[in-house]
């Protein structure tokens, strides 16, 4: 996506949420039971996405399949206080997340291999993801391990890319227990 149309909506911070709701709740003070279920199942909601469980060993992030391993990162980013966006599909130029923190923005290219070696061709797609969401950086992120044309790729870059590989992986996943 161009920078123009990569802009989110922001959310608003809990508490201010919340206190809002009590102004809303405090105009119509008969459907007080409405506003108090509605805000029950809100913060529910809110905490069960917050607490979802990430794998335990590479064995169960082996286990996950190409979607599923997406989705492990964007929780995984998520945790380790990143705003991380999936884009993972046909046609996503080659980034299947976008990682952003306040200063920087980086175009993740997901790799769940069950044998083999991630290749250059990885690098190749996340380098020309990073130039299409107008990413300050590129990261490929595997289960597996890189090849050494991946890893001269990624040295001979003017794009900063990192290769995150199986240790790397498992490394990140203990940071956030």
């Amino acid at each position: 996506m161009p920078k123009s149309t990569t802009t989110s909506k922001k959310r608003l911070p809990l508490w201010v949420m919340l206190f809002l709701g009590l102004i809303v709740a405090g105009s119509f003070p008969y459907l007080w039971w409405l506003w108090a279920a509605v805000a029950v199942v809100w913060v529910i909601r809110w905490w069960w996405k917050k607490r979802r469980a990430l794998p335990v060993s590479m064995d169960m992030i082996d286990a996950l399949d190409g979607p599923q391993f997406e989705q492990f990162l964007v929780l995984l980013f998520q945790r380790l206080g990143y705003r991380a966006v999936h884009t993972g599909r046909a046609g996503d130029f080659g980034a299947d997340l976008v990682v952003e923190s306040k200063t920087e923005r980086v175009a993740v290219q997901a790799k769940n291999y069950d044998t083999g070696k991630v290749g250059n061709d990885a690098v190749q797609q996340a380098i020309a993801a990073a130039t299409y969401y107008d990413c300050s950086g590129a990261m490929v992120v595997t289960n597996s391990r890189f090849t050494a044309a991946a890893m001269e790729q990624a040295r001979g870059s003017n794009l900063p890319v990192s290769l995150v590989d199986r240790d790397a992986l498992w490394e990140l996943v203990q940071k956030v227990g």
